[in-house]
């Protein structure tokens, strides 16, 4: 027998172990005892009262079923935050056609002590503070959002940045141009002063060659020159790039 044709056979009722089925269907699982037990405290909260079949079984209408999945959702939500009192507040304000007191009803649990009327101001209070928390967690998102928004406004666009590339790129290569011709000048220049020492090294003491006709030896002093220049050049472009101490 299915569950429809069991819902049928009740006229329009089902067992809370039907009931319970047709809730997992639901992707809803709640525990027939932890039923029993919402059951029981709506009733005692004065809420809603579940009536009983000819053999003393629980029956519960589709309405019924809507009510646990309430409860459930609420749980899942709230967790312990929220009690049954609270919850039993809130299916009077969503269920206001479909709920039915009986106060000669006989509970499973006569005799444990029934839970006290609905505390309302309670359940404004945490509503109230619930609303609080959610505002403060806005306020934050939106500070974030702001911030965020803040940074993507200093940023350039696309087409700024692409043309802060392409300026950045040509100012390298004329610094990279720039810094070779100043090398090229300093060396031209380095090697006319070495050039230059050496020649009036060589003009004190010049060697000459012939032998009637005495005459300076132009091989032997570019040779010396080139020698002289080469031997001091690295020493002098050293200094050419060395800061001077400052003295006190």
């Amino acid at each position: 027998m299915t569950l429809a044709d069991q819902f049928e056979q009740y006229e329009g009722y089902v067992t809370i172990g039907i009931a319970n089925e047709m809730l997992k269907k639901e992707s809803v699982t709640i525990p027939v005892p932890t039923m029993r037990n919402w059951v029981n405290d709506l009733h005692h909260l004065k809420v809603h009262t579940i009536p009983r079949n000819q053999r003393g079984e629980r029956i519960f209408s589709l309405k019924d079923i809507e009510i646990l999945r309430f409860i459930y959702e609420a749980k899942q939500r709230f967790g312990n935050n929220i009690t049954m009192q609270a919850i039993g507040t809130m299916i009077v304000e969503k269920f206001p056609q479909h709920l039915h007191y009986d106060p000669n009803f006989d509970s499973e649990e006569d005799g444990v002590g029934g839970l006290p009327v609905l505390a309302e101001d309670r359940l404004r209070e945490f509503l109230r503070k619930e609303l609080q928390e959610i505002q403060t967690i806005k306020e934050e998102m939106n500070e974030v959002i702001d911030s965020y928004k803040q940074r993507l406004s200093l940023m350039p666009s696309p087409e700024e940045e692409a043309r802060m590339k392409e300026e950045e790129r040509i100012r390298l290569i004329t610094e990279m141009r720039q810094n070779d011709l100043n090398r090229m000048f300093t060396e031209d220049r380095v090697r006319q002063r070495l050039r230059a020492k050496a020649t009036e090294l060589w003009n004190q003491n010049p060697k000459k060659i012939g032998v009637f006709k005495k005459k300076e030896d132009t091989a032997a002093k570019l040779e010396f020159i080139k020698k002289y220049e080469d031997e001091n050049f690295q020493d002098e472009i050293k200094k050419e790039y060395t800061i001077p101490e400052q003295t006190d």
